[in-house]
């Protein structure tokens, strides 16, 4: 390998150096519990070719030792021992085979005959390797382990002060000038067992396939640490473990092999050279020369001749730009030949960084682009200069477009409150509209119940005024001196027969007959009144002058009936015929009215219970006597008016109880659907409704009750009224007592809604006072 610099023998190192390759590969193990690895075989063949290839790594025969399937630790030790201990120039030590890591993380190198309970007596641990290496004279030492748990090897070799790849003359490894590279960390790929008799380990294959193929772009000379990157993507992209690498100094700069894709990227920029020139050539027959090119890629005159020519590399873009230019006039490559043109400046690229030959058009290269680099700044900065100011404007353009955008924003939320504010104002008003209108509708209701009432009122008045004025002129014809009555006939009866009075005046020129209204037979008159006598009791009563209708309550209501019952009891006297069955239906009908009383002020009295009824304790029982609390929801409202009232009506939630109550106005208006509302219950019945200091009753009342109460009454008041008629002195006393009871009963009423028990304790004192005047 002469003449061939840094590779085993030439001039790289010093004469008169020994190098060594030594591989170790085992393949078949006699243990049942280490698999076979036919591919070791293989990997050993593969290294060894490469090894001893001229245009490769050029090693010599005598210089590479092989050992497959050693075995006898105790034999081989010494013969590596003094292998290494011999070589002082470059030594290459390669091992393919198990690895197995002890307790202690040591790793071993098994052998054939090694003993997986046994390693570190039956195989090679590489701490002896280490050892050897340590007292190894060789100016450069390279480890290269194909096995599982290899990158032990880069941490058990390290120092302290160990550096990586690229730390040169500082501080290194325990062995100085040594380059490790290891399959993998943890454990090693390897094909199944059936394919490994064709093919190697993965990671010796892709390695030696790494140096056969070479380093398209790379340097003519390839080093372990220039080949380290390429291997690592071919193992990432076939996903196997990733490689490691450890180093001290300069090794990893060591030129392991000659690059075969060197004379292939040579021949690229050749070519690419060739191709541009002629891309220039028939541009200049279209009558685009250099310095149209030039103005059109936005060139100097030089550049864009150095770079069309082939000289200098032309940047992807700029070689797109140029095809394009190309295009439009007519003269631009096919396809085919576009893409050839891109392939080979790629190559030509990656070959002109690595040709030392290249070098001087590179520098002048970078001269030009340095000046041309240098205008462009100061275009730049006159440009950023123009930019800034722009900037500047456009700042404060911003600035005032903000500052109107921030105003019309603020006006529009002034807008906008105000608008609220409006809409609430204008809410409020159609509220208090609505509340007037309702009043208003109450109040013409109510007017018109007024009305009514007075009308009721005049009409009973004028009915009034017309019964007394009947009334007293029967009484008037009835005191007066009556003249001599002739005989009834026979064919009238004492009930149809009408009566007839004669009014004599006082100077007796004239006189009226009016028809009273029938009554019954008057018993047989008493004694005649003397001729005599009579004229003079006309006489005075004509004389006496009409009492003035009196102006008293009870006169109004019962003085008619009054009147017409004693006239009538006067008339007829009395009679003492069946006077025990009266008093007994007497009797019975006042029963009746005492029992009507108490069922009515007994149902007042339990329609107001709740209202004195205290607040419940928090364990009552839902019966008790006692007032609950608890909060419900408005769910809905409801507003009915069928003309002559209205109905406002509540829908109200609480607990898992939904009813609808109706309420007065005032609670109506205090609540919106969703508010929450107090529920008071009294015996698990809702009786009342709080809300906002506004509350109303909604117990139901107890109406069909009090008008059987009612209906009592009137029956035991109606029924005796129809027999005490024929009994004049029962008769006199129950209407006395009947018309006194009625004439007090509204203030007596007055008094007793107050006090449950005044409501009681009057009836039955009238009820009283009326047995007394019936058993007188």
């Amino acid at each position: 390998m002469p003449g061939l610099p840094g590779l085993p023998g030439g001039p790289g190192l010093p004469a008169g150096l020994t190098s060594r390759a030594i591989l170790i590969g085992t393949s078949s193990y006699q243990d049942p519990a280490f698999t076979q690895l036919p591919a070791v075989a293989n990997s050993l063949d593969r290294m060894r070719r490469i090894l001893l290839d001229p245009e490769l790594c050029g090693w010599s025969e005598d210089e590479v030792t092989v050992f497959r399937d050693p075995q006898n630790i105790k034999v081989l030790a010494p013969q590596l021992r003094r292998s290494i201990e011999s070589t002082d120039g470059v030594l290459l030590l390669y091992y393919a085979g198990h690895g197995l890591l002890q307790p202690n993380a040591q790793l071993c190198l098994t052998f054939t005959d090694t003993n997986p309970t046994d390693p570190d007596v039956s195989s090679l641990t590489y701490e002896k390797v280490r050892d050897n290496l340590l007292g190894c004279p060789a100016r450069v030492r390279i480890v290269i382990l194909d096995c599982c748990h290899a990158g032990r090897a880069t941490r058990a070799l390290s120092g302290p002060g160990g550096a990586g790849i690229g730390a040169l003359g500082g501080a290194h490894l325990d062995i100085e000038g040594t380059y490790i590279l290891a399959a993998a960390e943890g454990p090693a790929d390897v094909v199944p067992l059936e394919q490994q008799h064709r093919t190697a380990t993965s990671f010796t294959r892709h390695l030696t396939g790494l140096v056969e193929e070479g380093v398209l772009g790379g340097p003519p000379l390839l080093s372990l640490g220039a080949l380290f990157p390429h291997l690592r993507s071919r193992l990432v992209g076939h996903n196997l473990p990733l490689p490691t690498q450890s180093n001290t100094k300069s090794a990893y700069l060591f030129p392991f092999t000659r690059n075969a894709a060197w004379e292939s990227a040579t021949r690229a920029l050749r070519e690419y050279r060739t191709a541009m020139a002629d891309a220039l050539t028939r541009a200049d027959r279209h009558g685009l020369d250099a310095d149209a090119l030039a103005t059109a890629l936005a060139l100097s005159a030089d550049s864009a001749r150095a770079y069309l020519d082939g000289h200098w590399i032309v940047p992807a873009d700029m070689l797109r730009d140029y095809l394009a230019v190309l295009d439009r006039h007519g003269c631009a490559p096919d396809r085919p030949a576009r893409e050839h043109l891109a392939e080979l400046r790629t190559l030509a690229e990656a070959a002109a960084a690595n040709d030392p030959a290249e070098v001087p058009a590179l520098l002048a290269r970078n001269h030009a682009q340095a000046r041309e680099i240098r205008e462009l700044r100061s275009a730049l900065e006159r440009e950023r200069a123009d930019a800034a100011a722009a900037a500047g404007a456009s700042a404060k353009a911003s600035a005032a477009l903000e500052a109107a955008d921030r105003a019309r924003a603020e006006d529009a939320a002034a807008a906008a409150r105000e608008q609220q504010r409006a809409e609430e104002e204008l809410d409020r008003l159609r509220d208090q509209v609505d509340h007037q209108r309702r009043q208003l509708v109450q109040a013409t209701h109510y007017t018109r119940a007024l009305e009514s009432e007075l009308t009721d009122v005049r009409h009973e008045a004028d009915q009034i005024s017309r019964e007394l004025r009947v009334l007293r002129r029967q009484l008037n014809a009835m005191t007066a001196a009556p003249a001599v009555l002739p005989p009834p006939r026979a064919a009238e009866t004492p009930m149809t027969a009408g009566a007839t009075a004669t009014t004599a005046t006082g100077t007796g020129a004239s006189a009226t007959t009016e028809s009273a209204p029938p009554s019954r037979p008057r018993p047989a008159p008493g004694p005649a009144v003397p001729p005599t006598a009579r004229p003079a009791r006309a006489a005075a009563a004509s004389a006496a002058p009409s009492a003035p209708p009196s102006s008293a309550r009870w006169r109004r209501r019962f003085g008619r009936a009054y009147t017409s019952l004693s006239v009538d009891y006067l008339s007829r006297g009395s009679s003492g015929r069946g006077r025990f069955t009266e008093r007994a239906v007497l009797l019975c009908g006042l029963a009746a009215v005492l029992g009507g009383i108490t069922w009515g002020v007994l149902l007042r009295a339990d329609a107001t219970a709740d209202v004195f009824a205290p607040p419940c304790a928090a364990a009552a029982a839902p019966a008790a006597d006692c007032i609950t609390t608890e909060t419900g929801q408005v769910t809905d409202k409801n507003h009915h008016s069928n003309g002559d009232s209205d109905t406002w009506t509540l829908k109200v939630t609480h607990g898992t109880a939904h009813s609808s109550y109706d309420v007065d106005l005032t609670l109506y208006d205090s609540l919106r659907s969703g508010d929450s509302i107090d529920v008071k219950s009294w015996k698990g019945q809702v009786v009342r409704l709080e809300h906002a200091g506004h509350s109303d009753r909604v117990r139901p009342d107890f109406a069909l009750d009090r008008l059987l109460a009612v209906l009592l009454i009137v029956a035991g008041l109606v029924v005796p009224v129809a027999v005490l008629l024929r009994a004049p002195v029962l008769r006199t006393a129950y209407v006395l007592a009947w018309c006194s009871f009625w004439e007090a009963f509204p203030g007596l009423t007055l008094i007793a809604s107050t006090s449950w028990w005044a409501l009681l304790a009057i009836p039955w004192g009238a009820i009283g006072l009326m047995s007394l005047a019936v058993l007188a």
